[in-house]
């Protein structure tokens, strides 16, 4: 976010691919076992939106790596943002990995990686929905947040 030429409005996009280079990279032994795959739109944030939504998607690679493809497993990540007709912005986690439980449910459990992204995700006011087997795909939708100028 610090390399954003305002802090007004960071482009989502570009800071969104960056971040998942950067966090398969340095989380994964080996990087050419996972392979990521984007469908990014440039979508201009602004930091109140942004800060959180990077936090929400850090959690959400970190699990899929954890989880997904253990044993050093083979696999694919994908990582969409899009902005829907109606305005909304959203924003897909998707692994091709071991799936996630069928009774899992995200909204109840003691993982504290789950409750910073329900927390994170009402501060911006959105919705998630959490889809598997087969792999696990989070899609987040949510609107910029609007806030008062700063002096």
């Amino acid at each position: 976010l610090y390399l954003s030429r305002d802090l007004i409005h960071i482009d989502f996009g570009d800071y969104l691919q960056t971040l998942a280079e950067q966090i398969v990279e340095s989380c994964s032994g080996d990087r050419q076992l996972i392979q990521l795959h984007f469908s990014i739109d440039s979508i201009p944030l602004n930091i109140e939106t942004a800060t959180p939504c990077g936090l929400i998607v850090n959690e959400l690679i970190l699990n899929a790596l954890e989880h997904a493809f253990s044993d050093n497993q083979p696999g694919n990540l994908f990582v969409t943002l899009k902005q829907t007709i109606n305005g909304e912005i959203q924003i897909l986690i998707k692994d091709d990995g071991q799936g996630i439980p069928k009774d899992f449910n995200f909204r109840e459990t003691e993982s504290l990686g789950w409750q910073l992204i329900c927390l994170l995700t009402e501060q911006l006011e959105g919705d998630i929905q959490v889809l598997g087997p087969p792999g696990t795909e989070v899609i987040l939708q949510f609107r910029e947040l609007q806030y008062q100028p700063r002096l």
